[in-house]
């Protein structure tokens, strides 16, 4: 096979033939999107050949319009950042209540009780076990739907490879699931991204911090946002390298690495900042401390036609400089320019006003305060009634300094007893409030009501005669809130695997890939173009979880119901209890299913006197589609009409009945297949 060399113990080593229409291939590969910096190519224009994006008549040269883009990308991220004010600053309290982070209390006295209820952080992680368990599947989280039978075998291969990437070929994609899913209900939205690694030369898609993506909280979707802005933090020497490699350019190099930048953070970030005070980081570093690049995703006319296209700006935020610009178009299989969009947002509950959804910590975070406020006054109260302490008359004539009390021992005092009691007065504080304790279950109770968290969906076993049908059914009543919340996340991540599934039609490893689906799976034909070409088309990728199905333990009740059904109420169809066993085996994940079931071998052709005696004993006799049904039909009249008829059981009656049915229809298809032909 062309550009294929077979080595015997390392399987296939795909080599790229460097003909002509090969490198044309390559070089459109590197011109396409995320590869190309524009910077140096804008820059060597001294003519004023660019319209003003703030005012269309006027023109600007290359430096001018650089000036111009860095100015109003740092000035519209503040726009947006602005724009989101409130809920920065609500975010980062449900984040405090999460992280159980108490800032010192002085009320009602110092040293007072400060506890925090753990109340909104056990709705998140119970969520988040159960969310993470279903997406993320131990083998398998992509499955292709082809289109055709002439696609069944891309698919195969396209689902083998993808599932290796996610799971194996792609740097921190798991961990960035796992704080996804954690941060999403908390949160209400998370973000992340998905694009092609220069410097990994991989296509990659990691989770980005919802404190570092700003949108205006006007916009309705990220396809409706005018521009989207992540932000990353890079030090002197990875910017250094990448001004070396292309991916930056010359401006990088002139940025202000004086003490002022040391000083500068991100503008009024309320979550940032609440984020760092909780987890207890702070930044010891004095004199390498990382910059702020803002890498903005919007429309700019570049080519100066009057019409804006799709790019993404890199700025710095302090001194606004450019430092790259990449296209965000392509031109697809058709010919047709498509435009990337690098993010994908996974929603929780939707806000119908703006783009940041709602999560736990909107629903919860009252519920928690008050539970906190009650927990603390009950613990001061217990700890008042437990006080021992009081008055004492100054003029009551007991000598001054301590008296201390031991066990059997009896002090004196120079004084009667009946003045003694008169002088000390002792604190009799009654303790906590027997309604405190009352409202304090009824806001856990509405806590738990809120985020579907029962006795049953936290793990905890249910009386002993409960019947497996009504566990069934209190799951399914209590994951109502949880299931809506999970097609949302199954949406999501079909959105992101549509994303890797585009890129890996433009930017394969095409060694990486055949190595992937082994010597059998190999296609014939050109290396470079069959890889790629396995990504182009209509196949729909799409999660492998069950968006109705959220739990293990759901999955293996139901199969097992399933299993159970089918045994009671077709006991004697082979090939319907060989299917559920191995659902029910595949539901309790069982490794290698294959080899502990076999399928049920096809039945055999019998003649039509064994299948009467089956029936007499009432065993069901298979009707095969390709038999002499007249024949057959002729001896079970035999046996219908014949003398035995009389002292067969009517169980065993039903059977030939329905025996001879199957043999008329089976008559009727042969004849009417024969005339047709």
């Amino acid at each position: 096979m062309d550009g294929i060399t077979e080595i015997p113990k390392e399987g296939l080593e795909v080599s790229i033939q460097e003909n002509e229409s090969n490198i044309k291939e390559l070089e459109r590969m590197l011109e396409v999107v995320e590869s190309v910096n524009l910077v140096n190519h804008i820059l060597q224009k001294d003519t004023a050949i660019y319209p003003s994006y703030e005012d269309g008549k006027k023109l600007l040269t290359g430096k001018e319009l650089l000036d111009e883009m860095g100015r109003v990308v740092v000035e519209e991220f503040k726009i947006d950042l602005e724009s989101r004010k409130q809920w920065d600053e609500n975010t980062a309290d449900n984040f405090k209540l999460f992280s159980s982070f108490m800032e010192t209390k002085t009320v009602p006295w110092e040293n007072c009780s400060n506890v925090s209820l753990p109340l909104l952080a056990t709705a998140c992680l119970q969520f988040h076990a159960r969310a993470y368990d279903a997406l993320l599947p131990a083998k398998k989280a992509v499955q292709i739907v082809n289109t055709g039978d002439e696609d069944a075998d891309r698919a195969m291969r396209v689902g083998k490879y993808m599932n290796f990437q996610v799971y194996h070929d792609m740097p921190g994609f798991e961990e960035g699931m796992d704080k996804t899913l954690l941060q999403l209900p908390l949160f209400g939205c998370v973000v992340r991204k998905t694009f092609y690694d220069i410097d990994l030369a991989k296509v990659v898609s990691y989770h980005v911090p919802i404190s570092d993506f700003v949108v205006n909280y006007g916009a309705r979707s990220l396809a409706d946002a005018q521009r989207t802005s992540h932000v990353f933090y890079p030090y002197k020497n990875d910017i250094m390298k990448k001004v070396l490699s292309g991916a930056y350019s010359e401006n990088a190099k002139d940025l202000s690495w004086d003490s002022t930048y040391q000083t500068v953070g991100l503008p009024d970030s309320s979550l940032k900042t609440m984020v760092d005070k909780s987890t207890g980081i702070f930044d010891a570093r004095i004199k390498k401390l990382p910059r702020i690049f803002i890498e903005q995703h919007r429309l700019w006319d570049i080519n100066g036609d009057g019409i804006e296209e799709p790019v993404v700006i890199t700025v710095d935020l302090i001194d606004e400089k450019v430092v790259r610009i990449t296209e965000r178009s392509y031109f697809d299989e058709m010919g047709k320019v498509q435009t990337i969009e690098h993010f994908t947002k996974y929603s929780f509950i939707p806000n119908p006003e703006g783009f940041y959804d709602l999560g736990f910590g909107t629903l919860i975070r009252g519920l928690n305060e008050a539970a906190n406020t009650i927990v603390n006054e009950v613990i001061d109260a217990g700890s008042l009634a437990n006080l021992q302490g009081g008055f004492i008359a100054k003029r009551s004539g007991l000598r001054k300094g301590d008296v201390k009390l031991k066990m059997g021992v009896f002090q004196e005092v120079d004084m009667h007893l009946e003045d003694l009691s008169k002088a000390i007065y002792k604190f009799d504080f009654r303790g906590p409030n027997q309604t405190l304790y009352a409202v304090l279950g009824l806001l856990y109770e509405y806590s738990k009501l809120v985020s579907s968290i029962s006795e049953t969906m936290t793990g905890q076993l249910p009386a002993s005669d409960t019947p497996a049908s009504s566990v069934l059914a209190l799951i399914e009543e209590g994951r109502k809130v949880f299931s809506s919340i999970h097609k949302r996340i199954h949406r999501g991540f079909k959105e992101e695997l549509k994303k890797i599934y585009r890129l890996d039609g433009i930017y394969l490893n095409e060694k990486i890939y055949f190595k992937t689906l082994g010597d059998n799976n190999v296609p014939q034909g050109d290396a470079v173009v069959t890889g790629r070409s396995d990504f182009k088309g209509t196949l729909d990728v799409i999660p492998v979880s069950d968006p109705n199905i959220t739990s293990t333990a759901e999955k293996v009740m139901k199969a097992e119901q399933a299993l159970k059904n089918v045994v009671e109420f077709d006991s004697q169809n082979g090939a319907a209890i060989y299917e559920a066993r191995k659902r029910y085996l595949e539901a309790l994940e069982v490794p290698d299913v294959d080899k502990l079931l076999q399928p049920p071998p096809e039945p055999p052709d019998l003649p039509q006197e064994e299948e009467n005696a089956m029936m007499i004993t009432e065993r069901p006799a298979p009707v095969l589609p390709n038999q002499d049904h007249l024949h057959h039909l002729t001896i079970l009249e035999d046996l219908i009409s014949g003398a035995v008829s009389k002292t067969i059981t009517p169980a065993a009656k039903r059977l030939v009945e329905k025996h001879r049915q199957e043999h008329i229809a089976g008559h009727y298809l042969q004849t009417k297949k024969g005339g047709m032909a």
